[in-house]
């Protein structure tokens, strides 16, 4: 029987019974539980193929995963090992050039030395720096041991043929600006050289002077060291470093109004840190950290522009306000410095200090200070007002004193070619500089030998025998002609 049904679309469907089977088996239901079991079975077979094909292919991807790791890790190494190779060349390179160790650095971190008022800013110890370039072959620039800049130590006690000299001073004194080789006290023990003074003693000028010093740390310096080396005389010129003091603001907390305003500030040194102290002795690390800087530097800084065509950049702020000067500070370590030397029969030569003052120059002087960010300048005119008063005072203490006075603010100039910056001084000015103390100090010798004849004859033995006699008598006093 035919049996029309309505499809979905409206067409009739013919629905046509199923044909009898030949052998008709009847469904009991143990029948289709067997059934249903084959094809759960089937399904879980196909579940285990299927399973097992993905975790192959997981395995296949993790293995592939692994693999690109392992060339990644692989290729890392070979750019690290590259990377340190290609570092120690260069770092084996710039020693070859430089042709010394990793020198020490002037602020190295002392055990103590907080105890310890000598050890607070230096000096250098067993430090060669080149001079110039490698080209230029100006040897280097040496330390001992002891903080002079000599090659060798020196004896406590001087040879009985030398008048020891002690240049006592800062970077100006130390005069390493030049890149030449030459200093001022050198250049004066090699114009001295056949002088003989005091007996025919050769006179010979010592290098004490170190960078960033005032006369708080010479009167330091020659109390607690250089005492024992039997100093004959000192010439002390501190100035620059004093009167800059002035421009550190006062510490909020300690109210401290003295030289720890600069050397206490946690600008003015650098600052000491697990990289420093792990990186510091490598000069490619040292040359990029420069580098940076100055990078950093011409970014946010002052362009001024130089007489030869170069930019000068400048983090320097001034201010017109009048800034509180300590003088009344300097004035009594200078006086102190004059003081612990005649206590010790040493003859003192206070010195004045000479300084340019051109935008250009002063801006190489101190443009580049980390501690300007601290602190204002006066403008040029006020900071040669500043200069010229503590100059002033050192000619004050000499003459109240009565000790020589060498007045190289005069003398020197204001010539720039004898300048590297405001204060330092070229190869030509440190020669200039020396030829000039050097004939200074013979007008001092001849002077000091003088004063020496007549304290000879003011107490001759024979003349105080007659004085004795005549006393006796009861004559006069003659005097010595």
């Amino acid at each position: 029987m035919e049996n029309n049904n309505e499809t979905r679309d409206g067409t009739e469907e013919k629905d046509t019974q199923p044909e009898k089977e030949v052998f008709p088996v009847k469904k009991t239901s143990s029948m289709r539980t067997f059934f249903e079991k084959i094809e759960l079975k089937k399904r879980a077979e196909q579940i285990k193929t299927k399973t097992t094909q993905w975790m192959h292919n997981k395995t296949g991807d993790t293995q592939k995963v692994k693999t690109k790791i392992k060339g990644y890790a692989k290729n890392i190494g070979v750019l690290l090992l590259t990377v340190l190779i290609i570092f120690l060349l260069f770092e084996i390179g710039f020693r070859i050039a430089d042709n010394q160790p990793p020198a020490p650095k002037r602020n190295i971190l002392i055990k103590h030395s907080m105890y310890n008022p000598f050890l607070i800013f230096g000096p250098s110890f067993s430090q060669a720096d080149r001079q110039g370039t490698l080209e230029e072959n100006r040897g280097f620039a040496i330390w001992n041991p002891q903080g002079f800049r000599l090659p060798d130590n020196i004896q406590y006690e001087p040879p009985p043929d030398e008048y020891r000299i002690f240049a006592l001073g800062g970077s100006t004194t130390e005069d390493m600006a030049n890149g030449k080789n030459v200093h001022w006290c050198g250049v004066a023990e090699d114009l001295l050289d056949e002088t003989r003074v005091f007996g025919n003693k050769k006179p010979r000028c010592i290098n004490a002077g170190s960078s960033g010093y005032t006369t708080a740390h010479s009167l330091v310096r020659l109390q607690f060291d250089l005492l024992n080396f039997k100093p004959q005389m000192i010439t002390v010129m501190n100035v620059i470093n004093d009167f800059t003091v002035s421009y550190f603001p006062i510490d909020p907390q300690t109210q401290r109004y003295n030289y720890g305003n600069k050397y206490f500030n946690p600008t003015f040194t650098e600052e000491t840190n697990l990289r420093k102290l792990l990186f510091d002795k490598s000069k490619v690390l040292t040359k990029l950290e420069k580098k940076l800087k100055n990078i950093q530097t011409k970014l946010t800084a002052k362009k001024i522009p130089a007489k030869d065509g170069t930019i000068i950049y400048s983090n320097m702020r001034f201010t017109n306000e009048s800034l509180p000067m300590l003088t009344r500070l300097y004035y009594n370590n200078l006086k102190s410095i004059v003081a612990v030397a005649k206590e010790h029969n040493i003859t003192v030569v206070l010195m004045s200090e000479p300084m340019v003052f051109t935008d250009e120059k002063i801006a190489m002087l101190f443009g580049h200070e980390n501690y300007n960010k601290d602190i204002f300048y006066p403008e040029k005119e006020k900071l040669q007002l500043d200069l010229e008063l503590y100059n002033g005072i050192v000619q004050m203490v000499a003459e109240e004193e009565d000790v020589s006075f060498i007045d190289m603010y005069t003398f020197m100039g204001h010539d720039e070619r004898y300048f590297v910056d405001a204060a330092h001084y070229t190869a030509e000015g440190s020669e200039r500089f020396g030829y000039i103390y050097t004939e200074e100090l013979r007008k001092i010798f001849a002077e000091e030998e003088k004063k020496q004849k007549e304290k000879a004859e003011l107490y001759d033995p024979a003349r105080i025998a007659q004085i004795l006699g005549n006393l006796a008598q009861g004559k006069g006093i003659k005097q010595p002609v």
